[in-house]
């Protein structure tokens, strides 16, 4: 099974929203932006934060699946009485 393309996907979508970010925030500190383009970069800057957090945790989960497949799949179904 390869999983190559997925982890792919997965790499580049995640540094994509941890880039984009980035730049909304240093958009905000920096003072570039004012009014409601200020919040809009606030608002947007921790849903792309959440994302990141939220697609570590499911690699994470992904990776435990996996090793739990390959360990069943190692041992063997059990017998049938």
């Amino acid at each position: 099974m390869d999983l190559l393309p997925d982890d792919f996907h997965v790499f580049t979508t995640t540094a994509a929203l941890v880039v984009t970010s980035y730049r909304l925030f240093t958009a905000v500190f920096t003072g570039a932006v004012k009014g409601e383009a200020y919040i809009g970069n606030i608002l947007m800057g921790l849903v792309a934060i959440f994302l990141v957090i939220a697609a570590i945790i499911l690699a994470v989960e992904g990776m435990k699946a996996f090793s739990r497949y390959k360990t069943v799949k190692a041992e063997g179904a059990p017998a049938k009485a």
